[in-house]
This record gives structure tokens, C-alpha cells and sequence, in this order.
């Protein structure tokens, strides 16, 4: 990658990488399926497995309520163990890229790991109940799907790369937040492949420091009225490294792309001191 080497493979090794690829990607992906179909696929009182991405661990949960997205709980005392393993033994609100498995289909989904609201299963260790999403859900506060989720989901259907060259500068700038936030440095590096190597290194390094990262407010302050090639994005955000005091800046990401027709590429990405002004590149 270093060299910008690319290796050519013959036709029938292609064919057959392309046939692997695909097999694997059915076995470790899930669909991409709206709310309002996956509300009809798993009912109230459904029962049903998570799988996580990452780790590839497996539990049960049972659907319990929720009508904008599914309020489920581990079904066993043994589920709730395999669920907090996921979250490395302790609880957060940190999204997780989950398939979910129910009558041979596989659901691309998001989960959170906090026990909160309502508790239905007595005896499984877990006083509460935790958030699934699927495309398209919403949180309880608001109408408008949650960025982080769903950038979770399109992880868990193996589709991130598909998702973002359709997005426009001002969503991709949403999605780089949610992605900071949630300390998903593979993303953030594919959300960066457009800027060199050295500045791209340095996002990602920055995000897995950070303890959070909130944005703010977030507009297109700027975009070439001429060529519709260049388009310069701004949001307001409260951030904090892991042992550091909490710093607001503005954050400056200029996109770019070879033609109309061509996906957004992250080109620079700027801190302004919300004070100073003065800026500093990552």
C-alpha cells in the first residue's frame, strides 16, 4: 500500500476471488432491512439471536417493546454474561455492529450495551432492557434516524464503503462525527483514504484516544458554485482524549471529487480553537 503497487490478477483467479468473497460476505454479513419490515420479522415476544461483528459472539434476547426500534432483553443469566464479554465487562452506550439471526435470515442491526427502562425477564441478570436498530429506526427522542446506529447498521451488512460514496459532503461529515465518537478507527480510515497517508494516521490515532466526541452544530459554509467539485463543511464540537480536559473547536473538513458523477472524498481536515481561531491540521 506504501508503494501504490497493484497487483493484476488473471481472469479466472479474479472470477474466483470474487466467488470467495462473496461467500464469506453472506456468512459474516447481515441484510440491510428497514424498521418496518424488521418490526413484522420480529414480533413482540419474539425470540431471537445477536451476533456481533467484531467479536463474532452469540446471544439469545427476546423482544419486549418499542415501536420505534426494538427494546429486547438476554433471554438467560448466560446471555447476559456473553452480552457483557461483548462490551468487555462493563455496561456502555456505545453502538455495536450486530447481526441479528431469526428463522435462516440475517439482519444487519445496531445495539447499544446500557441496561435501562423496563425489566420483563426475571432471573436473567440484567435490570432492564437494551436498544436494537435496523435501517430507517429512530431513538424514543427523535423522528430522524440516530448516525451512530446507523452507521453501525451499514457496518453490519458489509456496505460502509456503498454508503458513503452516496452520501454528500454535509452526511459524511455526520457520519465522521458518529464514527469519532463511537472510536471506529477502521472507519474513520476508510472515511479518510482521499487525504495522504500522514494525515489520515493522525485522525485515527486521535479517535481512538477520545473519551467522547459530540458535535454540535454542523452546515456547508462552502462549495465551488462553478465546478461542484469542492465543498467545505463546518460543525461546532465538544471533544475529550482520554485523561484530558474537555476542548470545543470548530471542525473544518473540506470534500472534493474528480466530477459531478464521482463519490465525495474527505480531502483536509481542520481543529479551530474556538477562541484562537488559529487552526490546526490532523
Amino acid at each position: 500500500e506504501r508503494a501504490s503497487n497493484r497487483i493484476v490478477l488473471s481472469g479466472k483467479h479474479a472470477a474466483r476471488m470474487r466467488s470467495e468473497a462473496e461467500r464469506l460476505r453472506k456468512e459474516h454479513y447481515g441484510q440491510l432491512t428497514d424498521w418496518n419490515e424488521a418490526k413484522r420479522m420480529l414480533p413482540r415476544r419474539s425470540v431471537f439471536s445477536i451476533t456481533d461483528v467484531e467479536s463474532g459472539l452469540t446471544f439469545r434476547v427476546q423482544r419486549r417493546a418499542g415501536s420505534d426500534h426494538a427494546d429486547v432483553q438476554p433471554l438467560t443469566k448466560e446471555d447476559t454474561r456473553i452480552m457483557r464479554r461483548i462490551y468487555k465487562d462493563g455496561w456502555s452506550w456505545r453502538r455495536k455492529a450486530i447481526v441479528v439471526g431469526s428463522e435462516g435470515r440475517r439482519l444487519a442491526a445496531s445495539m447499544n450495551g446500557m441496561p435501562h427502562g423496563g425489566d420483563g425477564i426475571p432471573g436473567n441478570g440484567f435490570s432492564g432492557h437494551f436498544c436494537v436498530h435496523f435501517l430507517n429506526s429512530s431513538t424514543h427522542r427523535s423522528e430522524n434516524p440516530d448516525p451512530e446506529h446507523q452507521l453501525m447498521v451499514y457496518k453490519a451488512a458489509g456496505r460502509l464503503r456503498e454508503m458513503l460514496d452516496g452520501s454528500p459532503p454535509l452526511a459524511q461529515a455526520r457520519y465522521l462525527a458518529a464514527a469519532m465518537d463511537q472510536n471506529e478507527t477502521e472507519i474513520v480510515r476508510l472515511m479518510t483514504e482521499g487525504m495522504t497517508l500522514p494525515e489520515s494516521a493522525g485522525l485515527v490515532a486521535a479517535t481512538a484516544k477520545f473519551a467522547s466526541f459530540r458535535a454540535g452544530k454542523i452546515a456547508e459554509s462552502k462549495r465551488d458554485p462553478v465546478t461542484e467539485l469542492t465543498a467545505v463543511v463546518e460543525l461546532d464540537a465538544v471533544f475529550q482524549s482520554r485523561g484530558k480536559p474537555s476542548r470545543r473547536e470548530t471542525v473544518r473538513l473540506t470534500y472534493a471529487r474528480l466530477s459531478p458523477l464521482s463519490p465525495w472524498r474527505l480531502d483536509d481536515c481542520e481543529f479551530i480553537p474556538v477562541r484562537s481561531r488559529s487552526s490546526r491540521r490532523s
